[in-house]
């Protein structure tokens, strides 16, 4: 069951791309770019007036794009987005207790879109 959908309105850019993490960006660089999307999920969170409720089931996460990045390039994304969630208090914790699996998959419309599913109801 499809527990909740949300999007995010920023482009996705090599900026962010988990080849550009591990390719040695200092760490400062690394924290003002966390330190900027966690803000983005956030904002976008409230503003698309998501209420803050605790999903206590386990939960498995679809993340969409449509950008120029390698789909295996979106895993740094995706740690922003699911420790965004448990900063807004969605998600319990980021472990595998309560966060089942993670997905990426490339799609045609604008904007970054984020499917939360519970009650191991996984989309794929």
């Amino acid at each position: 069951m499809k527990l909740l959908e949300f999007k995010i309105f920023e482009k996705v850019t090599s900026a962010i791309s988990t080849n550009k993490i591990y390719a040695g960006m200092h760490w400062s660089k690394r924290k003002e770019i966390v330190d900027s999307w966690h803000e983005i999920i956030y904002y976008t969170l409230l503003q698309q007036n998501i209420k803050r409720e605790l999903f206590k089931q386990p939960v498995d996460i679809i993340v969409y794009s449509d950008d120029d990045l390698d789909a295996d390039n979106h895993f740094f994304l995706i740690k922003l987005i699911v420790d965004t969630l448990k900063e807004y208090e969605l998600i319990v914790e980021d472990n595998r207790k309560y966060v089942k699996s993670v997905k990426f998959e490339f799609y045609k419309e604008e904007g970054i879109k984020v499917e939360i599913y519970g009650n191991n109801t996984k989309k794929w």
